[in-house]
């Protein structure tokens, strides 16, 4: 849960080649602490007054950013200690995760069959850094947690 999260225990691998953003690097995270290590971090969270449509072959959620402000300031608060804690010389941090929750929508990651309630429950999965020529940022995906 956000109240669980905890900056110190966050790490980063050495960079290797991107697979998915061309001429870029990516930075596994891992989030370790002394009862377990996490390939990444999840963290829970709960979005109010969603509404959740398909689109194309994936999901899209939108949310009012105005009736999440907790939650939005507590993960952007994340999102730049992550950034902060392992800085790129020479290069600039990108905010993308505030940037999109801001915006109100995002793509999620669920099976067909799922039905969506409007006060979503989310994992966020932070799974890294990328980087690029001149910029960095986090590498993220939510997965609902829905009832089928």
């Amino acid at each position: 849960t956000l109240d669980q999260y905890n900056t110190d225990a966050v790490f980063f691998a050495d960079p290797i080649k991107n697979t998915v953003i061309p001429n870029s690097n990516f930075i596994r995270i891992y989030y370790s602490n002394t009862n377990l290590t996490l390939n990444g971090i999840y963290i829970l969270i709960e979005l109010n007054n969603t509404t959740t449509e398909k689109y194309y072959n994936k999901y899209k959620c939108t949310f009012s950013p105005n009736d999440n402000t907790h939650i939005i300031s507590q993960l952007s608060n994340i999102e730049t200690n992550i950034l902060m804690k392992n800085t790129i010389p020479y290069k600039t941090p990108q905010n993308v995760l505030t940037m999109q929750l801001n915006t109100g929508i995002m793509k999620i990651f669920a099976d067909h069959d799922s039905k969506f309630p409007s006060n979503m429950k989310f994992i966020l999965k932070i799974s890294g850094l990328w980087e690029n020529s001149d910029q960095y940022g986090i590498t993220y995906k939510f997965i609902p947690v829905v009832s089928n």
